[in-house]
């Protein structure tokens, strides 16, 4: 199984290419009001949209759903929904998702379960476009002996598994929620930086920074008003695009069990765990397919949503010019 973005991610030229004018761009309006205008009037965006929306509020929610459907919670263990063999049993009325090898409710694991991929998500991808940014502006804007150190530093966690990073790193410093999010943010900036980078480079050659630098302008206010504004509608539409890749990397280290704790509902860990029992003879399908099912809904939401960003700024003609 492959945990590397989409191609537009790997190749900066191919990122660079998306954001190539074409016609029928709208004139007058900025990169941001150009993209928000593309994304609601694209069905695509809003059912992934209402997809995400849904999910955050069912993370939010959890306890309150728990209530709702009259189940125990995520970490109860109930021995009596265990057959006499300690078998798990199967979906009823009483646990509509059944219950896992230790009587704990599927339902409730699969509800709380949707807050750690959407933390990993967002906060490891927000740390990771943090960090990129920070390094691909560092070198498309000094170039020199600093673009090629950092660069180099870059293609060097390329070239390095995520998932033999994460397996380094958690064996190292143990599993916890902030071991993972720094083990996505290492494994994702390598994505953004490069296309930061290439970006960079070409907006320092425009009419608009020559022009401030032959006013006087300092770098720091080049770089505030001149670079950072163009930067940020590709900035969203990648990061979004790199989330389901964080997602699933930390499902593969909870899965692989260098994520978090095992108490935590998860659901890499549920899968996990369901698919040791079945391969032992137990043919309790439940808590496999539930949480599974979970993640590739998560997984389809961004990835789609992020696909829309990109092909709305290349559909819109965006170049990455300042306003």
């Amino acid at each position: 199984m492959s945990f590397a973005p989409p191609q537009i991610l790997l190749d900066d030229e191919a990122s660079s290419g998306a954001l190539e004018p074409v016609a029928g761009g709208t004139p007058g309006l900025s990169p941001d009001r150009l993209l928000w205008h593309r994304v609601r009037s694209d069905r695509v965006a809003r059912i992934s949209a209402a997809v995400i929306l849904a999910l955050v509020l069912i993370a939010i929610l959890a306890p309150l759903l728990v209530d709702l459907f009259g189940v125990s919670g995520p970490n109860v263990r109930n021995p009596g929904t265990l057959n006499a063999f300690g078998l798990p049993s199967g979906p009823s009325l009483g646990h509509p998702f059944g219950v896992d090898d230790r009587g704990r409710d599927v339902l409730a694991r699969v509800l709380y379960g949707a807050r750690l991929p959407l933390e990993v998500g967002l906060l490891g991808t927000a740390l990771a476009a943090l960090i990129g940014t920070a390094v691909g502006i560092a070198a498309g804007f000094y170039r020199g002996w600093l673009e090629t150190v950092l660069m180099i530093v870059v293609d060097a966690f390329l070239a390095f598994p995520a998932v033999l990073l994460g397996l380094a790193i958690g064996g190292a410093g143990g599993p916890g929620l902030g071991t993972v999010i720094f083990i996505v943010a290492l494994a994702g900036f390598p994505y953004i930086a490069r296309i930061v980078r290439r970006r960079v480079r070409a907006l320092r050659e425009g009419q608009s920074v020559l022009a401030a630098r032959a006013l006087g302008a300092s770098d720091a206010r080049i770089l505030a008003r001149e670079i950072m504004p163009s930067l940020r509608a590709p900035l969203i539409a990648y990061s979004v695009l790199l989330i389901p890749t964080s997602i699933l990397l930390e499902a593969a280290l909870s899965f692989l069990g260098v994520g978090v704790s095992p108490a935590t509902a998860d659901w890499g860990e549920m899968i996990s765990r369901a698919g040791r029992d079945i391969l032992s003879g137990d043919s309790a399908w439940w808590y496999l397919i539930f949480p599974g099912l979970a993640l590739v809904l998560t997984l389809v939401a961004f990835n789609r949503a992020g696909e829309v960003l990109v092909e709305a700024l290349g559909e819109l003609g965006w170049r990455g010019r300042n306003r």
